[in-house]
């Protein structure tokens, strides 16, 4: 997300009859360097369902708008540029704090799909 606009959107697998899904998934992601402070990637869990829509688990937000982790995260990114920076995360049943309620959220985010119950 960036200024409050989805720009782009990325799909794992999906985990399926599990209700704690691992995603040990590299996520590459291009940013211009001005618009670095205003981007976040907004990571959205959801239950994968054959009939009806899919609910959302969970969230975890990374960038600089984020508080804690997420922030911190991104702030270890920026000074390691072009090496990975894993982190594993405990899921939000709300969006992080930080990031905007007033828009959808960014789907890299309905990217993420694990198969609760």
């Amino acid at each position: 997300m960036c200024r409050n606009k989805q720009i782009k959107k990325k799909k794992t697998t999906v985990r399926k009859s599990t209700l704690n899904p691992v995603y040990n998934e590299a996520l590459v992601f291009d940013i211009p360097t001005e618009n670095i402070d205003e981007c976040c990637i907004l990571v959205q869990v959801k239950d994968y369902d054959k009939v009806g829509s899919n609910e959302v688990v969970g969230y975890c937000g990374v960038g600089m708008q984020c508080v804690g982790q997420g922030h911190n995260h991104w702030v270890e990114m920026l000074d390691n540029p072009r090496k990975p920076t894993a982190h594993w995360y405990q899921l939000l049943e709300t969006l992080p704090v930080g990031l905007s309620t007033h828009h959808t959220p960014y789907k890299i985010s309905s990217c993420f799909h694990g198969k609760a119950g």
